[in-house]
């Protein structure tokens, strides 16, 4: 794992917990980049993104259809940066109080 990041989506974006993540810029509604400290050495890198409304301790308002999508904005990677857009049932954007990013990347 050559970074990650666990962060409050709502209001103004809050690092809980990071490792090369120096910022999380709010892109909108659901919508957020993670910047790198030190930029990938190239962009062939994997993201593994999880989230939920809440703390985790109660029924989320949105039900079963909460999700994270991973996404690229320019559409094109970048070895500084990586976004992630939270949805309610794969259509509204919304933020998410817990949201946990893992970027992966191998090296021989």
């Amino acid at each position: 794992c050559r970074a990650w990041c666990s962060f409050n989506g709502t209001g103004t974006p809050a690092i809980l917990g990071s490792g090369n993540v120096s910022s999380i810029t709010d892109q909108g509604t659901g919508k957020f980049r993670l910047n790198f400290a030190t930029n990938f050495p190239d962009i062939h890198y994997a993201c593994a993104v999880n989230g939920s409304e809440d703390g985790g301790s109660s029924y989320s308002n949105y039900g079963a259809g909460a999700s994270v999508v991973f996404y690229r904005v320019n559409p094109a990677a970048t070895v500084s940066n990586v976004s992630c857009e939270t949805k309610e049932n794969g259509s509204d954007n919304r933020d998410l109080a817990n949201i946990q990013v893992c970027i992966f990347r191998w090296e021989k």
